[in-house]
């Protein structure tokens, strides 16, 4: 059992955790800032003056604010919420594109430009400087010219945009690659014969592209478009008299293939089935304190499950999507310099953390804090450690793929959170890991994580992950122990492991406890391993696999029986002798010897021609002749032999030695 160790291993997350520290939690709902200019700097170019519109980008990191009066766009940092920059137009493109009355703006969906509707064209941004790049008019005398644009919205695939024209009655379509007018929507069926777009403020597309929603507040009314073939395709009425009829249609938010519509002369919402055209259902406000008092703008939850209306004439009212009923509302019981007054327009951050509403009259930005939880941590992974006799789970995940990003994770080990570092600071998208160590062997883990968001204090559903396998492949304990015995001393053997991590030495010990190390065996390649313990007495001993990073297996272990001391044989003598048969001479070397005069009685003598006792030439039995005749050996050459005795035990004798030299 047993994991290698990686490079720098893993962060200590513990140490991260103290300096991470933590975050106050913000009640969801409330509001929580106000952006202003205390200063005065921003005041003379792009202070707030009658907020029209909010865009903010996909990566919820600025806001855009189009204020009508002040002939100006003001830039939010949303993690400060303070005023960063204005948005301007060089002097050449004023006559066209200078911010006069901007009244609407729009996002790219991959958040690289901003486009701002102005009294006669729209000025084309760049969102990573903030500097102007394009104009966007009608030199070819289009049809569809602007003439008082006061809606943009840009198809989820951010291929086109659509510029509402209300003097006209018209739509613009724009290429966005090429930012030039490709297009004219216009009325040749007489759909607007029942729905002209009479003082239209605003377009709305469906979030598969397909479809666009204009509300006419005067006409009581909402136009639609067909984006695929840029044609007027629908009028949204009331023919039935259904309760909650558009009165002064202001605003539309689209969820699924649910819109949204704001009543602002009606103190209701009205709810339009997309696929059908037609008024479903409507919220309104049986007696509730947080009711609609003149709804002119709303936006939805990133998840779709809630609808934030603002009131012009009250607080901002809260709206379940699942239930189409009013829960609650935002409202400023202490008095905050950034109270709600005459409340026009609303955008919710991507993220789905805070909504900006903009205050007509009192020129301000309110910040409202939402009820946000993130996302269940993604690509769980875990594994075993074993160093030594240390057990360790480890565990890594990822961030959330989407929603909002977690400032920490709960890490609960089966029902128990474990403590006191089970919260690791989140610092990006991952991945995070997490060691818990000092475990039981025999024991399977499942571990719980949550994601946290600080700010609200909100928690998600956890994700889990039992532990069971190793993160790479198991070292085991060496196999085939056995034992024998030699010159009086015991000789463990042993091969590799058959299966599992390759070992790079062995280590052997006197003791379970694996403290009294007797010696290091190198494994450089050998099928069979041996060690000489250097004694005779019979002992166990345990043998252990170690791997290049210092991780052991479990250890084997053997029982070597002790070694009963026999001796060499005595009195070994060798002499030279020929014999001749016909033409040839066979040239010998007689061997004699004797049995050793004590110790353990010899069963055979093995003989050898090297000291080494590798070259084995023959085994002679203790019972019978001691003596070895060695033919066909060459005259000119003198040989030695190594004699040793061997008792039934298999214990081997250290060797006698002669050198032939005499003839006999």
């Amino acid at each position: 059992m047993v994991i290698k160790k990686s490079g720098i291993h893993y962060l200590i997350i513990a140490a991260l955790f103290m300096l991470y520290g933590g975050c106050k939690a913000v009640a969801p709902n409330t509001i929580i800032g106000c952006v202003t200019d205390p200063n005065g700097y921003y005041s003379q170019y792009c202070g707030f003056n009658e907020i029209e519109a909010i865009a903010i980008t996909p990566d919820s990191k600025k806001v855009y604010v189009a204020n009508y009066n002040g002939n100006s766009v003001t830039v939010i940092d949303v993690a400060t919420d303070t005023i960063i920059d204005c948005l301007e137009v060089p002097s050449a493109y004023s006559p066209n594109c200078g911010l006069n009355n901007p009244v609407a703006i729009a996002i790219t969906p991959d958040g690289t430009k901003v486009y701002v509707c102005n009294s006669n064209g729209v000025a084309v941004f760049d969102v990573a400087s903030d500097t102007f790049i394009e104009c966007v008019t009608n030199p070819h005398g289009y049809s569809c010219a602007f003439d008082g644009a006061v809606g943009i919205a840009i198809t989820p695939y951010g291929d086109t945009a659509y510029v509402v024209n209300q003097p006209s009655a018209t739509v613009s379509v724009i290429d966005v690659a090429s930012n030039t007018i490709i297009g004219c929507v216009t009325d040749p069926h007489g759909i607007l014969a029942m729905c002209r777009l009479d003082q239209a403020y605003g377009i709305t597309i469906t979030p598969d592209g397909t479809r666009a929603y204009i509300p006419n507040i005067s006409g009581n009314s909402v136009t639609v478009i067909d984006t695929t073939n840029n044609t007027f395709i629908a009028c949204v009425t009331n023919p039935h008299g259904y309760p909650c009829a558009f009165d002064e249609p202001a605003d539309i938010a689209i969820t699924g293939n649910t819109a949204y519509v704001a009543n602002a002369g009606g103190d209701s919402v009205s709810i339009v089935d997309v696929a059908s055209n037609t008024i479903i259902g409507c919220v309104t406000n049986p007696g509730y304190s947080c009711g609609f008092n003149g709804p002119y703008a709303l936006a939805i939850t990133p998840d779709g499950k809630t609808a934030y209306v603002v009131n012009s004439g009250g607080p901002v009212s809260i709206v379940d999507i699942a239930s189409n009923a009013i829960i609650g509302c935002v409202t400023n019981p202490d008095g905050y310099p950034c109270g709600f007054n005459f409340a026009r327009t609303i955008a919710i951050t991507p993220d789905g953390t805070k909504a900006y509403v903009g205050n007509e009259r009192s020129n301000t930005m309110s910040v409202i804090a939402l009820f946000v939880a993130p996302h269940a941590p993604t690509n769980l992974s875990g594994c075993i450690l074993q160093e030594g006799t240390t057990i360790t789970n480890t565990i890594s995940w990822d961030a959330p793929a989407s929603g909002v990003a977690p400032t920490s994770y709960n890490i609960y080990r089966d029902s128990y959170m474990i403590a006191p570092i089970a919260t690791v600071p989140a610092h990006g998208y991952g991945p995070f890991v997490y060691e818990d160590v000092g475990l039981d062997p025999n024991q399977t883990y499942t571990y719980y994580i949550e994601s946290i968001y600080d700010p609200l204090g909100t928690v998600s559903a956890p994700a889990s992950i039992t532990i069971s396998s190793f993160c790479y492949p198991e070292l085991f304990p060496p196999s085939a122990l056995s034992s024998s015995c030699m010159h009086g001393q015991i000789i463990l053997m042993w091969d590799q492991p058959t299966s599992g991590a390759t070992p790079t030495e062995y280590e052997i010990y006197s003791d379970a406890t694996l403290t009294n190390l007797l010696a290091t065996v190198p494994a450089d390649g050998y099928t069979t391993f041996v060690y000489e313990t250097g004694t005779s007495v019979s002992h166990t001993y345990y043998i252990v696999s170690v791997d290049s990073y210092g991780d052991k297996s479990e250890p084997a272990t053997i029982t070597a029986p002790g070694c009963t001391s026999v001796l060499p044989p005595a009195s070994v003598s060798g002499c030279k002798t020929q014999n001749r048969f016909m033409l040839q001479t066979d040239f010998i070397n007689n061997i004699t010897w004797t049995a050793p005069a004590s110790g353990s009685a010899p069963v055979a003598y093995k003989i050898y021609r090297d000291a080494y006792l590798t070259e084995l030439v023959a085994m002679v039995p203790a019972s019978g002749a001691l003596q070895y005749y060695d033919h066909g050996r060459n005259p000119n050459i003198t040989y030695s032999y190594y004699i040793v005795s061997v008792d039934s035990n298999g214990n081997v004798s250290a060797a006698n030695s002669v050198t032939v030299t005499q003839n006999c």
